[in-house]
């Protein structure tokens, strides 16, 4: 037991998960967290902002486009995959095409 008066208290011991910084040394800490961050941001601006002229050359002017037979029939192809998608799986022609029984299907009959 301890003496009377509470002499013999120990001081008490940070809690766990915490550090013993003070208030001062984590401001300190996180400023200079912060002035880091600016500055790479800065560096990182900068270095985007160079010219950035470059040719494109996945864009191909129409006589390219269409030069061999081949690429005209893709093209023609490509085109109406695409028009028969918009007509066909748009959320009108659907509930149709089912009546028609041209699409059936398990998964409520749509």
């Amino acid at each position: 037991m301890g003496a009377p008066g509470g002499t013999d208290r120990r001081p008490a011991a940070p809690r766990r998960g915490t550090n013993a910084t003070s208030h001062s040394e984590y401001r300190l800490i996180m400023k200079s967290k912060l002035l880091y961050t600016l500055a790479a941001l800065v560096v990182f601006g900068l270095a985007g902002c160079q010219d950035l002229s470059v040719e494109n050359e996945n864009n191909p002017d129409r006589t390219r486009a269409l030069a061999e037979p081949g690429d005209v029939e893709n093209l023609v192809a490509d085109t109406f995959t695409s028009y028969w998608g918009a007509n066909q799986w748009s959320s009108r022609s659907m509930p149709w095409s089912t009546v028609a029984d041209e699409l059936s299907s398990s998964w409520a009959n749509w």
